[in-house]
């Protein structure tokens, strides 16, 4: 049973690391909290973060929106909220899904660049 775990989560890596190469834009390690709501319907998801990058982010979620679905999407750090339009652009039923985020506000833009960077900058340091 051990060894179907290690399969699947090898699976996933792989495919993360398909879609990664597929990326305009490097993602960080990111956790945070999450809510994305589907457009369409107003469904919302609670789930959070596990990559972030200026073009869109990683969602861990057990039941993940389809591949071309259309999300609002809010994720929160510390005292700080980030807000976005997105789509995603890749999803795995058993570990969540890729976004992409649509054009971002400036105030948006600048909260998101502020947390890469400042991941960036503690990872040069360690």
């Amino acid at each position: 049973m051990l060894t179907t775990a290690k399969k699947s989560t090898l699976g996933g890596a792989r495919r993360q690391r398909k879609f990664a190469k597929e990326r305009a834009v490097k993602r960080v390690p990111f956790v945070a909290s999450a809510e994305i709501v589907e457009a369409g319907t107003g469904t919302k998801l609670v789930a959070r973060t596990s990559e972030i990058g200026l073009g869109g982010c990683y969602i861990d979620a057990l039941t993940p929106f389809g591949i071309g679905t259309s999300v609002a999407v809010k994720i929160l750090r510390d005292q700080e909220a980030f807000q976005a339009k997105a789509k995603v652009v890749y999803s795995d039923a058993t570990f969540g899904m890729g976004l992409k985020f649509d054009a971002l506000e400036p105030k948006q833009r600048t909260i998101l660049e502020t947390w890469v960077a400042d991941i960036v900058l503690a990872d040069r340091v360690s």
